[in-house]
């Protein structure tokens, strides 16, 4: 029996800036790489160099800064080797500082850069080791001394060093205040051409430098803007669930070259589903209180549930997004004959184009299942939306209050609690319903933690529930 082929990661990232500025200095960085260093880069790293090592007028890099997100051990520290040594050698850069919140990580990062240029007999001029003070020496073609130092990650790291050429920071995420971002970043003011080079897993809600920064370059990606910030994204789509394989290509874009299936299957079977969902997926959870225990949820989960095609009639739907539509779902309810609701998180939406395609499946469904009710909050995102997608029928689309989301909220807690409600697995609603947390003190409402946490399909499920347990029969419809 012939063997399934391998499972391969995808080069490209699921999100990216588009491009801008003229090639060349990334080929001449894989193919320093090949030629002097010994080394085949993998794809996403010949990707990465190329889109992010790009110059416009004057040489000057098209890109000041460069975050990528992408999963643990997939070989971030090579490229970013590469792109230090390929600095010093090929463009005659004379400084390049790099940091970490582990100062131990930032000295491994160091010693495997001076080890992958001592054994390609780079013209070394010295190493120095002392604590505190390492740094590699380099002689450039042109006769300049080139040099790559270890700083403190702290907010007085980078002061006092003037004039860097590349600043290289180590899981981003671990940032948890500007102080020592800035400190480090500022290093570069006086060099007309400079980058910061930064490559991370997904953080949480302290990372609040990343996601700052993620936040800006995913609205570039999604806008097709490009700017002086390049951005990458290595990550699951969120609606797909942790068992899916496409997830784990879209993450690990060693998968296949450095990383193989088995080494992700087993962690699957062992990791608790935050590490894997951070470590694996580079997918954002929360360690904080979720406002619905996971445990419960847990209870209510089960993998034969499903909506028949008879129940066209008796199913709700019901949508929503947050504010910034970048991420919308629908969500569906149905009364089994057991008693119980069945709820799921239906379709997910992402991206620039997510409300509009939001409207048209909810057109689709609403054509196909002829539902009960279809529920909104009001005045929320996506509400316009809903409206025209429902507007054939006269009476479907209910539109909540705030005093009625609250209902709904102790309805949906109180269904979970009973086991009142059943539910199939499906990790969006689940890391939803986790990345929620409590409304204000004497309520039962669900509110996102910060800007950068969505949880559109725990709303859209509450409100779901809401209409299935509310909503009239309908005795008539209208086809369109």
């Amino acid at each position: 029996m012939a063997r399934p082929p391998a499972l391969i990661g995808y080069p490209r990232p699921r999100l990216a800036t588009p491009p801008t500025g003229r090639r060349g200095r990334g080929a001449e960085a894989v193919e320093f790489a090949r030629e002097v260093l010994g080394i085949e880069l993998m794809p996403w790293q010949v990707y990465l160099l190329d889109r992010a090592c790009r110059t416009g007028p004057g040489h000057r890099w098209s890109h000041r800064t460069v975050l990528t997100i992408v999963a643990r051990q997939n070989g971030k520290s090579l490229v970013t080797a590469v792109r230090i040594l390929a600095g010093m050698w090929l463009w005659g850069e004379r400084l390049a500082i790099a940091a970490a919140q582990s100062r131990d990580v930032a000295i491994e990062a160091w010693k495997y850069t001076v080890d992958l240029a001592v054994d390609a007999d780079l013209p070394v001029t010295n190493v120095l080791r002392t604590t505190g003070r390492e740094e590699l020496q380099i002689t450039h073609p042109e006769g300049r001394l080139c040099r790559y130092k270890v700083v403190s990650s702290t907010a007085g790291g980078g002061r006092g060093i003037p004039g860097v050429d590349l600043v290289v920071l180590d899981e981003l995420r671990e940032y948890k205040d500007w102080a020592p971002y800035a400190a480090l970043d500022k290093t570069r003011r006086a060099r007309p051409s400079s980058q910061l080079w930064t490559i991370s897993t997904e953080g949480d809600e302290t990372s609040v430098v990343l996601d700052a920064l993620q936040a800006q370059g995913r609205a570039a990606a999604a806008a097709r803007t490009p700017g002086p910030l390049a951005y990458f994204e290595w990550s699951a789509p969120p609606e797909l669930e942790r068992a899916d394989r496409r997830g784990w290509q879209a993450s690990n874009p060693a998968l296949g070259h450095t990383l193989d299936e088995a080494t992700l299957a087993a962690e699957l079977a062992t990791d608790p589903a935050n590490v894997f969902e951070v470590e694996v997926l580079c997918r954002r959870v929360t360690a904080m209180k979720s406002w619905l225990p996971a445990e419960r949820w847990a209870e209510v989960v089960d993998p034969g549930a499903t909506v028949p095609d008879d129940a066209a009639g008796a199913v709700s739907f019901a949508i929503d997004s947050g504010p910034e539509l970048r991420h919308v779902t629908i969500a569906a309810a149905w009364p089994r004959p057991d008693g119980r609701t069945h709820v799921e998180a239906l379709d997910a939406f992402t991206g620039a184009g997510a409300s509009s395609a939001a409207e048209a499946r909810l057109r689709e469904l609403v054509t196909r299942w002829r539902p009960r009710r279809v529920t909104v909050v009001k005045r929320g995102a996506v509400e316009a939306p809903a409206t025209r997608a429902c507007s054939a029928v006269e009476g479907l689309l209910d539109a909540l209050t705030t005093a009625d989301v609250e209902r709904a909220c102790r309805s949906f807690y109180e269904a979970t609690i009973s086991r009142r409600l059943v539910a199939p697995p499906g990790d969006l609603l689940e890391a939803h319903l986790a990345a929620a947390q409590p409304g204000e003190p004497g309520t039962i409402g669900l509110r996102r933690r910060s800007t950068s946490t969505d949880i559109d399909a725990a709303v859209a499920a509450v409100l779901a529930l809401w209409a299935a347990d509310t909503a009239p029969a309908r005795s008539a419809w209208v086809a369109y």
